[in-house]
């Protein structure tokens, strides 16, 4: 917005297919320093539709078995920002351009859209360690995308098992603010031909580690 540049619009209209945030993910994975917190404002709700849900990072660490626990210790994970591996198989400037996407978009070229972070961090708030991956994982560190696969399916399913999320039904502004670096979300797009406009503030973090 011209007059407040920190606020973005997150705007889905009738005739577009795909929305932001259409996948599991945690905010800037794919940069240096992931953004800590969001602020999402609903503006324009379609009725009964649009939820988000968000699971527990926490939970999705504390439930891997010991064995699971010694091997990622330790392990680095790649995210990158700006894959063909998106659910529209096109990158930022392609979503951009042809419309798919309304939400302005990082440019690649001028800002750093892969990097590389603990697959096991530690919240610098609260000391626990947590399981940090999401949609934005590529592969691991030194790995191949083959090799890394199997278990990186693994884990990004067992970090969304259900007892670990909970969903919001959207109003009209309704105001919700979550931790990047303890969850994920997903923005359940279920709203084809209805319009849902929402207003979103990042706040800067830290280097995971």
């Amino acid at each position: 917005m011209d007059d407040h540049p920190e606020i973005t619009e997150l705007l889905k209209t009738p005739e577009m297919r795909y929305n932001a945030g259409g996948r599991w993910h945690s905010d800037q994975m794919y940069t240096p320093k992931p953004a800590k917190m969001t602020m999402l404002y609903a503006r324009e709700i379609p009725e009964g539709r649009g939820d988000t849900m968000f699971s527990n990072m926490y939970l999705g660490y504390e439930t891997l078995s010991d064995g699971m626990k010694a091997s990622l210790q330790g392990l680095r994970a790649v995210h990158n920002g700006d894959s063909k591996n998106h659910p529209t198989g096109k990158t930022r400037a392609e979503r951009v351009q042809d419309g798919t996407i309304h939400l302005p978009q990082i440019d690649p070229g001028k800002q750093q859209t892969i990097s590389s972070h603990p697959v096991i961090r530690t919240h610098p708030g609260t000391g626990r360690k947590l399981l940090y991956i999401g949609g934005h994982t590529e592969r691991f560190d030194g790995w191949t995308e083959a090799e890394s696969k199997p278990l990186l399916d693994y884990l990004k399913a067992h970090a969304t098992r259900p007892e670990f999320t909970c969903r919001l039904h959207w109003a009209e502004n309704t105001l919700t603010m979550w931790d990047n670096r303890c969850c994920q979300h997903f923005a359940i797009n279920d709203y084809d031909g209805y319009q849902r406009r929402m207003h979103k503030i990042m706040v800067k973090g830290d280097a995971p580690f």
